[in-house]
């Protein structure tokens, strides 16, 4: 990540710049992105999201290629993709990071012909109402990227790994292998972690399941399922 600014001068934790994604000894992208730092003692652990129309968003962790990407592979199965790709959400996940000096400027080439590129700028791949049907369309930072270069600054930002924030005996809901409209319905309803569903549970019986809007039969029945893979006796 480069060309580090502060999103505003008087905050100290929140930064814009530009991060050139590197796979496999080629660049295959640049993306605007959100920098922040909770921590100003602690600048090795940074949040980062890409920025989409002006809005942030999580990045996806490919659970298959084991890399994290901006888009799935739209021409998968919704029940294929679920469980392949899972959002790194802030709240969940930091960054661990190192401050680097480059000792000369330099210029990467993004590699339109790399089989990651799909990942990041592609022609997407969306279903129709006709399941049989499917239609494609470019996204518009297609065109954008043919000619763009990544320039590298003095210094510089290397995410080295990803760690997990919250205690892991506090799974996300997120993380518990169930569809993003399952969780998302959780989380909407103040049910955060598997915790949360336990305590639930424990108070009203599955029947609490019941109180949660939007979440129907069949979905209740993968929390379910979902709880005792997790090794919840229910």
């Amino acid at each position: 990540m480069s060309q580090l600014r502060r999103k505003d001068q008087n905050d100290k934790h929140n930064y814009l710049g530009q991060m050139s994604v590197e796979i496999q000894g080629e660049y295959v992208a640049v993306l605007d992105v959100a920098v922040s730092f909770d921590d100003l003692e602690k600048l090795k652990l940074a949040h980062i999201s890409y920025i989409d129309n002006d809005e942030i968003e999580a990045f996806l962790y490919d659970e298959e290629n084991r890399i994290i990407v901006k888009y799935e592979d739209y021409s998968l199965h919704w029940a294929v993709k679920y469980r392949r790709y899972k959002p790194i959400f802030n709240d969940e996940y930091i960054y661990v990071v190192r401050f680097i000096e480059a000792t000369k400027p330099e210029a990467h080439k993004i590699n339109m012909n790399s089989v990651f590129k799909q990942y990041f700028y592609k022609s997407r791949m969306i279903r129709t109402e006709n399941a049989d049907s499917i239609k494609t369309f470019s996204h518009k930072d297609e065109q954008k990227i043919q000619n763009k270069y990544v320039s590298e600054i003095n210094t510089e930002i290397e995410a080295d790994s990803l760690s997990y924030i919250k205690n892991p005996t506090s799974i996300p809901v997120s993380k518990l292998g169930i569809h993003p409209i399952i969780f998302n319905c959780l989380k909407s309803a103040g049910y955060k972690t598997m915790d949360d569903l336990i305590a639930l549970i424990e108070r009203k019986g599955i029947k609490g399941l019941n109180n949660i809007n939007t979440l129907s039969a069949d979905k209740r029945a993968e929390v379910i399922d979902a709880l005792r893979k997790h090794g919840v006796c229910i």
